[in-house]
């Protein structure tokens, strides 16, 4: 089995293959952050810039993997999936037989939006030399990061429990996410709220208590009083948060 027959060399809505093929072939050079800048950024993919410059994780708890590559395309973003050098072998074992985190994002991103759950729209994937991607709709919106830090405290006591919700519909999907922390959570202008970031999702329940730990430690680290990290795990617990 070869890699290209594990992962299509494109599969998906053929407008995206004809505005990657009016691109240069393959993902950008990353562009590490250093410094403060490194473990301040948020990971904002799906707000990634017209010039396509790469969107690389956050140092936030949980982190997004900074391996990750991100470009605006038109009204879509690409993901792209390259091996880490240290790991090179292992990953190119999983590729082999279609286990890798390109593979988890698409799946996961197509078996949520067909549950219905706010996440961005699978649209097609493909390779680009060796290294696998993913496109997907852009979400508008600013991370709930953002919107966290310039949030009164009744805005707050609405955003944390619209994220318990958001989480609480994952798990009734039957998914986990994984890595879940306030920079892989988009917040829309009316307050909806889309859960991206999905390499590490996988199906099942084993992670929900982690899902919820997690991000409740992202709201923790980010300043939120007790009240409202209480409202964010009883509306992930499906729970009333009156009261609270």
């Amino acid at each position: 089995m070869s890699a290209i027959r594990a992962w299509p060399a494109f599969e998906g809505d053929t407008r995206v293959h004809r505005a990657l093929a009016r691109r240069p072939a393959g993902p950008p050079a990353p562009a590490r952050p250093t410094g403060s800048a490194a473990s301040e950024a948020p990971a904002d993919e799906h707000r990634a810039s017209a010039a396509s410059v790469p969107s690389e994780g956050p140092e936030a708890p949980g982190g997004a993997d900074p391996r990750r590559q991100v470009v605006a395309v038109e009204d879509f973003v690409v993901k792209y999936f390259p091996a880490r050098p240290a790991r090179r072998l292992r990953e190119f074992a999983q590729r082999l037989v279609g286990r890798n985190a390109a593979a988890a994002e698409w799946d996961a991103l197509q078996a949520l939006s067909r549950a219905g759950v706010d996440v961005p729209q699978p649209l097609a994937r493909g390779l680009a030399g060796a290294t696998p991607w993913v496109a997907m709709t852009r979400s508008p919106g600013t991370t709930a990061l953002e919107r966290w830090r310039s949030a009164d405290a009744h805005e707050r006591r609405a955003l944390a429990e619209a994220l318990g919700r958001a989480l609480a519909r994952v798990h009734a999907a039957g998914w986990c996410h994984g890595d879940l922390h306030l920079g892989n959570v988009l917040v829309d202008a009316h307050g909806g709220v889309e859960i991206v970031d999905w390499q590490r999702g996988r199906p099942g329940a084993s992670a929900r208590d982690a899902d919820i730990a997690s991000l409740d430690f992202s709201l923790a680290h980010a300043g939120a009083r007790r009240s409202e990290r209480l409202r964010l795990r009883r509306a992930a617990l499906g729970v009333p948060v009156d009261g609270v």
